[in-house]
């Protein structure tokens, strides 16, 4: 559905608990096997998340690994190197550099050295080497988990940089600026915050969804050759929230537009196998489901596909984090539905303290709704959430975003997570839904 006149409510978010203190969940999280320690301790590795700067070398990158409870410092060896075993590619180097926060969330961040490979996300699995880590009261664990390592998630900025009020998106502007570069011979805009390639041309004609995937899997524009249908994150990140019709970066000349003018995504509308998702970059962008028989605009993209989150709960302080992103989202109880203004208020005065953090916040619509798993229904989110805390029933269940409507500006967007759909609402007093606070962890 567009995002114009449509009347939201905030939904809340899923849980499940794995292992004491901490838990796992999301479409790409896996626990992976275990095998039998000498130990006693339940310390487990609950994420490892690879980032990959985007360079030609591997000794800028670095490895992040989360584990479900505290590890005593002192375990940690000089070389970091001796403390995993790594099957697939990739090689953490003695000379890697690492720190590690004793408090949630428990992350051990290691620096690659010059000599170390690159990891393969999705492939390379990750284990403790035995008898080397030990938890804070010096106990090596009674099992030892295989991780697979997972693909760090770019957040972009959605670009808004006025602040209508303070705690909202243009005050904060949270997440990675846009940065492009474009081929004027081919039409290839470069994407160099997500490392990602989209082919802008004027000469493709509108199509089905199926056509479209098959046409931006046989492109070879640039010489190169693994084309695809972008996902709707994807295309949602590529808006940009601070100009309208187009509502996306000058460098891409030509973006069609036009009411209910959509390109396709490759992902599928989990709640109804006839459609699949789609994104207009009209007004100030939208998204909806389509039809997949119908004809929509197409957008190839070559690069790696944007992976879901991975999440991880803490059940002592009712927190989860999405290691994928670096972001440490609420999850004690259900909220009310209140008003925006009254929503940024909640997130900066009324939860400090909570989780023992004092930087909580409303989030933009970026975070929002990349917190959407479109692949799950009702709630359209990571079950590492707990399902008595959301509200997910209807698509008027909604939850407020920090971000204001560039062309309506008193209006502001929201996500319900029945299914994930964007929408937007009034900033009146009598406009109310649902608020869940979100803080980066860095």
């Amino acid at each position: 559905m567009p995002i114009s006149n449509i009347f939201l409510s905030i939904s809340a978010l899923a849980f499940a608990a794995l292992i004491a203190g901490c838990s796992g969940g999301g479409s790409s999280s896996s626990s992976g096997d275990t095998s039998t320690g000498g130990g006693t301790s339940p310390l487990l590795l609950a994420s490892v998340v690879y980032d990959d700067n985007k360079t030609e070398t591997p000794g800028d990158d670095r490895l992040d690994i989360y584990f479900s409870m505290p590890v005593d410092a002192t375990s940690l060896p000089a070389d970091i190197s001796s403390a995993f075993e790594i099957t697939g590619a990739g090689v953490i180097s003695a000379d890697s550099l690492y720190s590690y926060s004793g408090g949630w969330p428990y992350r051990l961040r290691i620096e690659l050295g010059a000599l170390s490979t690159a990891f393969e996300p999705g492939s390379t699995a990750i284990a403790l080497a035995q008898e080397v880590i030990a938890d804070e009261n010096f106990e090596y664990p009674a099992a030892y988990s295989v991780k697979t390592v997972t693909a760090s998630r770019t957040l972009l900025k959605t670009a808004q940089t006025i602040s209508y009020t303070a705690g909202d998106d243009g005050d904060y502007q949270s997440g990675r600026a846009h940065s492009y570069e474009r081929n004027a011979t081919t039409g290839i805009v470069s994407d160099l915050s997500r490392g990602l390639q989209w082919l802008d041309v004027n000469t493709t004609a509108d199509m089905s969804w199926s056509d479209a995937i098959t046409h931006c899997t046989g492109e070879t524009a640039g010489n190169l050759f693994e084309w695809r249908l972008p996902s709707i994150e994807e295309l949602t990140q590529l808006s940009e929230k601070n100009t309208t019709s187009p509502a996306v970066d000058g460098i891409f000349e030509n973006i069609a537009i036009g009411s209910y003018v959509y390109y396709w995504s490759d992902t599928p509308v989990d709640f109804d196998s006839s459609r699949a998702w789609a994104y207009s970059y009209d007004i100030s962008g939208y998204d909806g489901e389509v039809l997949k028989t119908g004809a929509e605009k197409v957008l190839c993209v070559h690069g790696t596909r944007t992976s879901s989150g991975e999440f991880v709960r803490n059940d002592i302080n009712a927190t989860v984090l999405d290691t994928t992103a670096g972001l440490l989202w609420q999850d004690n109880i259900a909220s009310g539905e209140t008003s925006w203004a009254d929503a940024i208020t909640y997130c900066e005065s009324s939860l400090n303290g909570y989780g023992g953090f004092f930087d909580w916040r409303l989030p933009n619509y970026n975070e929002l709704s990349l917190l959407a798993e479109r692949t799950l229904t009702k709630p359209a989110i990571s079950d590492a959430f707990n399902s008595n805390n959301i509200h997910a029933d209807t698509a008027e269940d909604i939850y407020w975003s920090s971000t204001t409507k560039p062309d309506t500006t008193s209006m502001a967007f929201g996500v319900t997570f029945s299914s994930g759909d964007g929408v937007v609402n009034f900033k009146t007093d009598t406009a109310t839904h649902y608020v869940r606070c979100v803080r980066n962890i860095e």
